[in-house]
Parts: structure tokens; sequence; C-alpha cells
């Protein structure tokens, strides 16, 4: 009698992460000789370790990016000296992001109308000030004291700002964001640049067309009316998540 052979079909491999059990990529995969103590998979919304526990078995459990950072570094997550006034930083795409609260000051802003400078004085209401890489990003607050999460964002009364908060800085050279540069960059927007009627509009209750307009009203030791203020309609949390930023 001949036995007719039988063709066996290989078993059917699950790919990595749609397996049931959590355990780590099998040794010849890993080109080891011996089992990993641990493996890292980075996901767009977490971090997950897997790692193996007294009993023998795997655990998986999601990390945050800081302790992964510890972890493959061996060096301490710090941010060094920071400027006064800062309230937050971050990381967004691998960039550093710093979150500045700018208590109301006195500004001589100078304005190119119709070929004429005019310098308007008056005192800012509260405002944030953030930077990511080369780009800068400025509102204003309506809460003068304690500021929060919920704290709500309004539109920086000022022209060359855009809606979303974002500067137009012209041919400026705008220096990468750092605890050094965040004041200077400031200064340098709010003290040493010359306004005109570019993106004037829509900064203004009482003047929606042109916030220069209602500059005329207010005199040099007076605080911006915070009732003027139009809303940005965001949050402070936004701006201390880095969800303000967008990837190149």
């Amino acid at each position: 009698m001949k036995m007719r052979s039988m063709k066996l079909q290989p078993p059917t491999r699950r790919r990595l992460w749609q397996r049931r059990r959590a355990r780590p990529y099998p040794r010849e995969i890993m080109l080891m000789d011996t089992p990993p103590l641990a493996q890292i998979c980075i996901y767009e919304n977490c971090v997950i370790l897997t790692r193996r526990e007294p009993n023998g078995a795997w655990r998986s459990y999601p990390i945050s990016p800081d302790a992964l950072a510890q972890a493959l570094g061996k060096l301490p997550v710090s941010t060094g000296l920071l400027p006064s006034g800062t309230i937050g930083n971050g990381v967004k795409d691998g960039s550093p992001f710093y979150v500045q609260y700018i208590a109301p000051r006195a500004v001589a802003l100078p304005a190119l109308e119709a070929g004429k400078e005019t310098i308007y004085r008056f005192k800012t209401p509260p405002l944030i000030w953030a930077g990511w890489r080369t780009e800068y990003r400025l509102w204003a607050l309506k809460a003068t004291t304690k500021v929060g999460l919920d704290t709500a964002l309004f539109r920086a009364p000022f022209p060359n700002t855009y809606d979303a908060g974002g500067i137009c800085w012209g041919n400026v050279k705008r220096q990468v964001a750092m605890p050094t540069t965040m004041g200077t960059m400031l200064k340098l927007f709010l003290e040493e640049s010359q306004f005109n009627l570019h993106l004037a509009q829509g900064k203004s209750l009482a003047q929606p067309s042109n916030v220069l307009q209602f500059y005329v009203t207010l005199a040099p030791d007076q605080d911006y009316p915070l009732d003027d203020l139009v809303s940005a309609h965001l949050a402070l949390r936004d701006v201390l998540n880095g969800s303000v930023w967008r990837s190149s």
C-alpha cells in the first residue's frame, strides 16, 4: 500500500503587535545570544515598556517620555536656569519650547501710517509669550493675577500679529528659542520694531478694522482696557502642551 504524503501547512504567524500575550521580540530577530531585559515600543501617543517580572512572566505598561530619556541617557533631564516669568516648557518634535507670562508694561510703539511715523504710548495687557525653534507667538490675557490651564487667551492687541498668535517679522533674522533668547526676541518685537497697518484688523472690539485707531484713546500711563480684547478661541493649556506648534 502506497501512502500519500501530506503537505503540512506552516503555522500562521501573528504579527508581533497582534499577539495576545505581551512578550518581546524573539532572540533570533534581535541577533543576540541572550534574551532582552526589556523592550520599548514608541507610539504616536504613548511609550510602552515590556519587561520580565520576577515570576518569569512578561508585563507591558506605559511609561513617561521623561522616564525613557533618563533610562536611555543615564543623565538627569534639566532645563537649566529659566528666565523669570517662565510658566512652562516642553518638547515638540525634538525641539524645546518655552512659555512665559509677561506682566503689563509701558511701551512706546512706533507705527508707520501713510509715510508718517507715530509713537503710541500705553500699558500692555498681561501677555503670554511662547517660542519654539524660530517661531514665536503672542497672546493677551484678561486674568491679571492667577492663571491656570483653562485661562482663556485673547489676540494680542498689536498690528503685525496673526490671529493664531504668530508674528509677521518681515526680514528680521529670528533666533532659535532658548532661555537666553526669549527675552531678546520679545524686546525686539515690543521695543525695536516699527509697526504698520499690516494685520491691524481684528485685534480690537472698539476698532475692529484698525487697532491703531484705538491706541489714540489711550494715555501713556493707562492700562490697556481688557474688555477690548478679542477672543483667540484658545486656552493656556493649548500653549503649555505644545499643540499650537505645527510640525514641519
